[in-house]
């Protein structure tokens, strides 16, 4: 009753759902359409479900398992977070319209307490998806990290694993084009990395919107992988 008093106090018009401490894009309930009416509170999900408040709030109390390394889970906390979707910049709407595509900025503070960013990729999603992650079949895109240049893009091995230069749901080519507001990108990550002096590398998830980079969230655990496969020599 509190989530649905405060839902019709604020009446966003999009949300994103999130299983606290989960991983891989896991478990995530985007709804793109929500209606606020006489009859209650009803929603569409971004794959075409019609879920009533009662419906969302069963989803929510029905969490995916924890993933588990051997015998030990990875991530188990309980709850869920919930957040407004973020609106993508008309750049990556014309390249992926599918789903809210997100850089992966890897920021290193050395000894001196300087930020460098040496590993920076960004994840386009595919038609019928719910999120861009590499895991579910998003496509990884390496980015220059001094221009915000688009490279390549490859799919995980278990999708594919081919080099791209071109979306190949929407058509349009992005390889050799440029970020707007790369700058920015940098900039926000950098601020982020010197607000957590503790940990020395953090891989920051950023949504570009209409006016400027948003932090979605940092990763203590980055993937390695898809970082080096955008360097021919390694790092």
């Amino acid at each position: 009753e509190h989530l649905r008093a405060l839902l019709e106090e604020i009446r966003p018009p999009k949300l994103v759902l999130k299983p606290l401490g989960g991983m891989l894009g896991r478990g995530i309930l985007v709804l793109d359409e929500i209606a606020y009416g006489a009859d209650g509170i009803a929603a569409t999900t971004n794959d075409g479900q019609r879920l009533s408040l009662d419906q969302i709030i069963a989803r929510i109390d029905d969490r995916p398992r924890p993933l588990r390394r051997g015998d030990q889970p990875v991530a188990d906390l309980s709850g869920y977070l919930i957040q407004e979707r973020v609106e993508q910049h008309p750049f990556f709407a014309a390249i992926a319209p599918y789903t809210p595509n997100t850089f992966r900025v890897v920021t290193f503070v050395d000894p001196d307490g300087e930020v460098d960013i040496h590993f920076t990729t960004v994840r386009l999603g595919r038609r019928g998806s719910t999120i861009d992650n590499w895991d579910q079949g998003g496509l990884s895109v390496g980015v220059d990290p001094a221009n915000g240049e688009l490279g390549l893009g490859i799919f995980k091995s278990t999708h594919g694993a081919d080099w791209v230069g071109v979306h190949p749901d929407s058509g349009a080519r992005f390889v050799g084009q440029r970020v707007p507001d790369w700058d920015k990108v940098r900039d926000v990550c950098q601020r982020a990395a010197r607000l957590t002096p503790g940990l020395r590398w953090i891989g920051w998830d950023v949504a570009l919107s209409p006016t400027g980079p948003v932090l979605i969230e940092g990763n203590s655990d980055w993937a390695l992988p898809p970082m080096q496969m955008m360097r021919p020599d390694g790092f």
